[in-house]
């Protein structure tokens, strides 16, 4: 794997619309997640209104509803967060 840091100070959003599916089991760390996710897009200029969050009751939910939503074909981008932690239920 690459240890070099890419660079792209040009690289633009602004026409994205980014589509993110989070669990809300094991919430403080998902919404950590989101929160570092979402200051990520900003700063490539995705436009506050093109970042949709929708989000599920656990992990074992988000292949199914970032399905459903890959399907409708409105996100140019989804991301999926979730927290798995061994042991818990």
């Amino acid at each position: 794997m690459s240890q070099d840091k890419p660079s792209n100070p040009n690289l633009s959003g602004e026409d994205f619309v980014i589509g993110i599916v989070a669990a809300s089991y094991n919430n403080d760390l998902v919404e950590a997640l989101l929160k570092k996710t979402i200051a990520t897009l900003r700063a490539a200029r995705v436009k506050e209104e093109n970042i949709h969050v929708r989000r599920v009751p656990g992990s074992g939910e988000l292949p199914y509803v970032a399905f459903m939503a890959a399907e409708l074909g409105e996100y140019d981008c989804l991301i999926v967060l979730g927290v798995v932690i061994a042991g818990d239920t």
